[in-house]
Parts: C-alpha cells; sequence; structure tokens
C-alpha cells in the first residue's frame, strides 16, 4: 500500500475511533484507541496508530 493510501486509512480508522469512543482523558485514550485497532474485524487486524 502506498504511503499517502495508510494516512489516508490512519485518518479514517482515527475517525471511526472518535466517532465511537467517548474519551474522558489523553491516558484513556491511548489505550481505549489501542483496543480499538487491535480488535479483529472479520479476521483484520487493523494496524495503524495514532499518536497523541
Amino acid at each position: 500500500m502506498g504511503h499517502g493510501k495508510i494516512e489516508a486509512y490512519n485518518k479514517i480508522v482515527k475517525n471511526e475511533f472518535l466517532a465511537l469512543e467517548d474519551i474522558k482523558n489523553i491516558d484513556d485514550g491511548k489505550l481505549m484507541y489501542d483496543m480499538f485497532v487491535n480488535l479483529p474485524l472479520g479476521g483484520k487486524i487493523l494496524e495503524s496508530h495514532i499518536i497523541f
């Protein structure tokens, strides 16, 4: 996957996460995001990461 496509995919994943989660503080946000991207979805594991 090209660099631009990876960045676009990461942005979509981040936006989906932010739309779904009620983040109380940065530490909770980091933990929740890590769980979000590492859950298997249809047999695929997301490997994107946000730097807070």
